[in-house]
């Protein structure tokens, strides 16, 4: 149903531009042709604008990642790409209505070009500028972003392939603030088996993106006191009831791989902290 709201929608638009069309470009040739001439320039002008804003945010999905639109949570993993996919996704999430713009000009375009059998182009110099201000404009933003210095966790060899538990600290909540989502995240690894634990970091910079994502911070091996001390607590608290006994609103999260159990009592939280700041400076 949403498909055939869609196709009518984009008639009644394109019905709409080629009224506009006719409208715009009826009677008077001077007139015609002073109007064409203000929609050719506004509409080089704003592709210059597009691309200089697809090369920024698109460069930053490709390093940084970018989410895909389908998803809604934007701390889910599994929704982020990165490469050509984090390009793509990072252009619709944040220059969704420039493509629409970008769209409805060239049908204006095709629509004069149909409906006139002639171009709206004549002068093939724009083509010739617009092409060598797009290539230089290019190049430049691609050797000024090779010296950006970007952190980003691809899961490389020696970082655990299995874990036991996920632990999510508070710092998520602690630290978002109303710039636009802003915030500061912090998770471990841990591997009882292999006796190590690992710990990654998020920072999410408002209307920007990720500044960085899955950042690895360290792998290490857990003393065997510290390792019985963890599990004994870990496992405790995924089975028994949590009391949030003074309306705490940041929760540590535990995830064992078959379920997520969200602390908020204030006791279990103070010894999570504790122990793994312990951790922190081994």
């Amino acid at each position: 149903m949403e498909y055939i709201i869609i196709l009518v929608v984009f008639l009644i638009i394109v019905f709409g531009l080629y009224k506009l069309c006719t409208y715009l470009n009826k009677d008077n040739i001077n007139r015609k042709n002073r109007i064409n001439n203000v929609i050719l320039k506004a509409g080089v002008v704003y592709i210059l604008i597009f691309i200089l804003l697809i090369i920024k945010f698109g460069l930053h999905g490709y390093y940084n990642g970018g989410r895909n639109p389908a998803c809604l949570s934007l701390t889910d993993t599994f929704c982020y790409s990165f490469g050509v996919l984090g390009f793509v996704f990072n252009i619709f999430n944040y220059l969704w209505f420039g493509i629409i713009l970008f769209i409805l000009f060239l049908l204006y375009i095709i629509i004069y070009k149909i409906k006139y059998k002639k171009k709206i182009f004549k002068n093939k110099l724009i083509y010739l500028g617009e092409a060598i201000a797009i290539i230089i404009v290019s190049l430049f933003l691609y050797i000024s972003n090779t010296n950006f210095k970007y952190f980003i966790n691809f899961f490389n060899d020696g970082l655990l392939v299995s874990y036991d538990y996920e632990i999510t600290t508070d710092l998520i909540y602690r630290t978002t603030s109303n710039d636009g989502g802003s915030y500061h995240n912090e998770y471990y690894l841990v591997s009882f088996t292999e006796g190590k634990i690992e710990k990654y970091e998020d920072v999410y910079i408002g209307f920007q993106g990720f500044k960085y994502k899955d950042r690895f911070l360290y792998q290490k091996d857990i003393p065997d006191d510290m390792k019985n001390e963890l599990k004994t607590l870990l496992d405790r608290l995924v089975i028994e009831e949590d009391v949030n006994d003074d309306n705490n609103y940041s929760p540590y999260v535990i995830n064992d791989n078959n379920q997520e159990k969200r602390i908020y009592n204030s006791e279990s939280i103070r010894l999570l902290e504790d122990i793994f700041n312990r951790i922190d400076s081994l």
